[in-house]
């Protein structure tokens, strides 16, 4: 996938306000709205021109207002600072959309779904990229997810294979995720991203590299790798 753009966050928001107009279910409107804000912060380490950026900040304020409304808690819509050196990231959130048996994109293994069809979503929100982090200090990654069951296992990854906790298991199909602490010794700059296993066997996999500390091989069966979500700096 294409390093996310200001194209894309039009083309979100305008989906989004079309979703909203037919009134789909809330808490997954409101766990969109959330997502297209964090996709807005994030441009800010990339987007230079000042009427871009303002248009940005209109974005997220509008969807940061539609999130207020509907629980009463006003989200960070502050943008990222511009930091054109920084490493590219992909979009704060990722869907994976096929039906059952398809190939969802050539690197990935094809994921059927009990339903037929599937949509993912998965973010990272916490830490905000580009945070550092002290060598040896225990550190929470967290964000929100969306089209997760209780059988599916959700793991942070580095973006060389390394998985960096154990598996977190949805309680319900959408919400908030937080990782048990992880702390990093090597003083480096790591880009954090999720792998999301949803058969026993990519569990059982994912699992087997936590505990061996070894980097995963590409993409096991059965599994998603939503990849270069979080850029993080560990200091000495």
């Amino acid at each position: 996938m294409a390093d996310f753009n200001m194209d894309d966050v039009f083309q979100q928001h305008h989906d989004l306000l079309e979703q909203v107009e037919k009134g789909e279910n809330l808490q997954a409107l409101v766990t969109r709205a959330q997502t297209v804000i964090e996709q807005v912060r994030r441009l800010g380490r990339t987007v230079k021109s000042h009427q871009s950026r303002q248009q940005l900040a209109s974005i997220a304020s509008f969807w940061a207002k539609y999130v207020f409304d509907n629980t009463a808690s006003y989200p960070e819509t502050l943008l990222y600072p511009l930091d054109p050196s920084a490493p590219p990231l992909r979009p704060a959130a990722l869907n994976f959309e096929a039906e059952a048996g398809a190939q969802a994109a050539p690197s990935v293994t094809s994921i059927p779904m009990t339903n037929g069809t599937g949509i993912l979503l998965v973010s990272i929100t916490q830490p905000t990229s580009g945070a550092v982090v002290n060598a040896g200090t225990p550190f929470t990654v967290g964000g929100m997810y969306s089209g997760l069951r209780s059988a599916h296992r959700l793991f942070v990854i580095s973006d060389v294979g390394f998985v960096l906790t154990p598996g977190f298991a949805p309680p319900q199909d959408q919400g908030m995720w937080m990782s048990e602490p992880i702390s990093l010794q090597k003083p480096e700059s790591i880009v954090l991203g999720v792998g999301l296993a949803v058969s026993e066997a990519a569990i059982q996999t994912m699992t087997a590299a936590f505990e061996a500390g070894t980097p995963v091989e590409g993409t096991p069966d059965g599994a998603l790798i939503f990849s270069r979500l979080c850029a993080v700096t560990i200091h000495q």
